[in-house]
């Protein structure tokens, strides 16, 4: 949530350090400090739109410009503030490249085909219009798929890993992190499909990860080093183990850790685990032909986003 253990700089701070008119803006404020660190740019999120200064986020006054208040954060509104204030900054001439990040709030409370849902990417879908008339190169990717992970009678379903290690092994035993966690717990109850655990008493990495991979609804149990090599983690800073769920399925730590009246009697639809690494990657202009020939030894990632739409775009 800060950036202080960034160990990398971002490409957006690099390329206004090639004199580049950047800016990034955000839903969340926390992402926004991480997207910003090192940036000579415009830099703010829509949660604190009213309190930006220029010598913090390089702008301000963007109630004014986007021609509305801050947006609640559980709303759809969050996410087309950004998408407004995006535009608004391309009208003014303020970036030559805008990265707009949005909230998943919707996606979180509204199954693809609900009415809410169908709304939000009608709006959305308008907004992307309103920059390709502006003659802007359009693209757009995702960090992760959602899916729900309720029960039929509507209940959650949610293995508390915690409690269930450190009852057969003993108290003490393991500690899990959900790295999910955030503030705002309407979103998701702070529960999704990957979990850290460590190893906090006698008990043997090897025999946590026997009695996980024995639990139904689990997907994955990755040791550290599988972990680090298969998810591209830095070894250092890995847990234990890392676990995942399966599509249907959420993991947390302890029912105390994890305010379920939070969600406020909606089907939890969550994220974390491999049935939501498919992801959108959509371009508004087409790729040249050696860009599109480089990606065929390897997989595409939703990062490759950037190389794409700055190096492969025919213009």
């Amino acid at each position: 949530t800060e950036p202080d253990l960034m160990r990398s700089e971002t490409i957006l701070a690099l390329l206004a350090r090639e004199g580049d008119a950047v800016a990034a803006v955000t839903a969340k404020d926390k992402l926004r400090r991480m997207l910003g660190h090192g940036l000579a740019g415009i830099s703010f999120s829509s949660e604190r739109a009213d309190a930006a200064t220029l010598a913090e986020n390089g702008i301000a006054a963007i109630e004014a410009m986007v021609g509305r208040a801050r947006p609640d954060m559980y709303s759809a509104d969050l996410s087309l503030f950004v998408l407004d204030a995006g535009i608004r900054l391309v009208e003014r001439g303020r970036a030559q490249l805008l990265y707009l990040s949005l909230s998943d709030y919707v996606q979180h409370g509204h199954a693809p085909q609900a009415p809410e849902a169908l709304a939000f990417h009608r709006a959305l879908d308008e907004r992307l219009g309103e920059f390709a008339g502006l003659g802007c190169v359009v693209a757009l990717t995702a960090d992760h798929g959602m899916n729900d992970k309720a029960l039929p009678d509507g209940r959650p379903h949610v293995l508390y890993l915690e409690e269930i290690l450190n009852a057969r092994f003993g108290a003490g035993a393991a500690r899990i992190i959900c790295p999910i966690t955030d503030p705002f717990v309407r979103h998701h109850g702070a529960l999704g499909s990957f979990v850290r655990v460590y190893a906090t008493g006698a008990t043997p990495v090897a025999d946590l990860a026997e009695a996980t991979r024995a639990l139904p609804g689990i997907d994955a149990v990755l040791g550290r080093d599988e972990a680090a090599r298969r998810y591209e983690l830095p070894w250092d800073r890995e847990a234990d183990l890392v676990v995942t769920g399966d599509r249907n399925t959420v993991i947390g730590a302890t029912p105390a850790e994890h305010d379920l009246g939070a969600l406020a009697g909606q089907r939890l639809r969550s994220h974390g685990g491999a049935g939501e690494q498919s992801v959108p990657f959509l371009i508004s202009h087409p790729l040249r032909a050696e860009w599109r020939r480089a990606l065929q030894s390897r997989q595409l990632r939703n990062f490759d986003i950037f190389d794409a739409v700055l190096n492969g775009v025919e213009c």
